[in-house]
């Protein structure tokens, strides 16, 4: 299990910016924001801690300017990889049935959903699908 150092606020503040996307996709319907969000998010996936756009972001520019003295903390990086990878996934189905004009309305309220998800663990900390991967971890591991 590989864990990277990261700031508590880096990632919270990474999950309300992919959440704030999503909500403007919503809002405007606006497809190709979606596939931008959808597209961060997944680059994001290949390494969590490097990649993550809105992650250094944060530390590299708001930390310093903002003299944050909190010291990052472990987080198992594939804690972080199955929350974009699934938050991609549901984004990228969305997209595809958007722009096949197959089941609008559902895909749009899959995107509010999952941006107000988004925007849940970024103002409170609170993930759901991170409070899965680790249910599932250790469920798996149980057995």
């Amino acid at each position: 299990m590989k864990q990277v150092l990261v700031h508590h606020n880096s990632i919270k503040f990474a999950r309300a910016a992919y959440g704030t996307m999503a909500l403007i996709a919503f809002l405007t319907n606006n497809i190709w924001v979606v596939l931008a969000t959808a597209i961060l998010m997944g680059i994001s996936v290949i390494s969590a801690d490097k990649y993550n756009l809105f992650l250094q972001l944060h530390k590299r520019i708001l930390i310093p300017l903002l003299k944050d003295k909190s010291e990052p903390i472990l987080w198992d990086i594939w804690e972080l990889r199955f929350a974009c990878s699934l938050g991609t996934s549901f984004l990228l189905f969305s997209f595809f049935l958007i722009y096949f004009e197959k089941a609008v309305n559902v895909a749009w309220i899959l995107i509010l959903t999952l941006s107000l998800f988004m925007l849940l663990a970024g103002v409170s900390g609170l993930c759901v699908v991170t409070i899965a991967y680790v249910a599932i971890k250790n469920l798996l591991r149980k057995k």
